[in-house]
């Protein structure tokens, strides 16, 4: 069983995204905030990390460097955004995202099942 850890401020998107997620087998767990996602990462083995592009307390680009500080570079990070430009997408592969996908299509069970099995959960 697959350990994912999604870092999402919104209690209602977790329920979704963990809704949408749990159905394909992963133990799911769940932080509000960079450092709260720190926190759990240190105590437990986490296979992916799912974020949200802003968090309570940091955003992405300073979550990717604080997982680096930390020594976790070697967990995929699957950005989950509303966010459409092109340019702007890329800029998130630079930084080290593994994977990327729109809010909208969390709920688009083709484009979910396509996602899951290029990173190796389905």
């Amino acid at each position: 069983m697959k350990n994912i850890l999604y870092v999402e401020h919104s209690k209602l998107f977790q329920l979704i995204v963990e809704e949408r997620l749990s159905k394909y087998g992963c133990n799911f767990l769940k932080a509000k905030s960079g450092e709260e996602a720190i926190e759990i990462l240190n105590n437990e083995a986490i296979d992916y990390i799912f974020s949200a592009k802003v968090l309570e307390d940091m955003d992405i680009e300073d979550l990717v460097e604080r997982l680096y500080e930390n020594g976790f570079n070697d967990i995929p990070i699957i950005l989950i955004s509303s966010i459409e430009e092109i340019k702007e997408i890329k800029d998130f592969f630079k930084l080290g995202i593994t994977d990327y996908i729109l809010k909208n299509d969390i709920g688009n069970e083709e484009t979910l099942d396509t996602l899951l099995k290029d990173i190796g959960i389905k």
